[in-house]
């Protein structure tokens, strides 16, 4: 069963700074997201009630890494943003919920996703309209780059 309930988290200041080179399964969300920084400023987020699993065994430590709660994000457009990594399988398969707060146009979101995480840790899907997402870890920030209409927007998120 889906609950949905509202979580009250920071938000991020983001500046996109440089830019990246592409390699194998594209941009670095590393260093594309590289200038976004927390800021401490609350705002809602609505999300799955949603509880992360163990990561499968005979994953990487930069797969394992990103199991959890990831909070503290807001996009370029304003609108905060939570993750949750709840499963990654040992053929790289993640099961996460991915929550923006409400906007001027839309009220808050929450979505169950399937992506892909690869051995060096990048966490990729598409959502539902089509936008691709993907993260990795840098240190203790999870950075991460949500592309859609030729546009991009990257965040920063922290453990929650």
């Amino acid at each position: 069963m889906i609950r949905a309930s509202l979580l009250l988290s920071g938000c991020t200041a983001l500046v996109l700074s440089g830019c990246a080179t592409t390699g194998p399964s594209g941009p670095s969300p590393i260093v594309l997201a590289a200038g976004a920084a927390p800021m401490g400023v609350d705002c809602a987020v609505m999300e799955m009630t949603a509880e992360p699993g163990e990561a499968a065994i005979g994953l990487t430590e930069a797969q394992s890494a990103l199991m959890g709660h990831w909070v503290q994000g807001m996009w370029e457009s304003g609108v905060c943003h939570t993750l949750s990594v709840e499963d990654i399988q040992a053929d790289g398969t993640a099961r996460v919920v991915f929550a923006n707060g409400p906007s001027a146009v839309a009220p808050p979101t929450a979505r169950r996703v399937t992506g892909t995480v690869s051995e060096s840790g990048i966490l990729r899907f598409t959502l539902p309209d089509g936008a691709e997402v993907s993260y990795a870890l840098d240190g203790e920030i999870l950075r991460g780059v949500l592309r859609r209409d030729g546009t991009m927007s990257p965040v920063a998120l922290t453990r929650g």
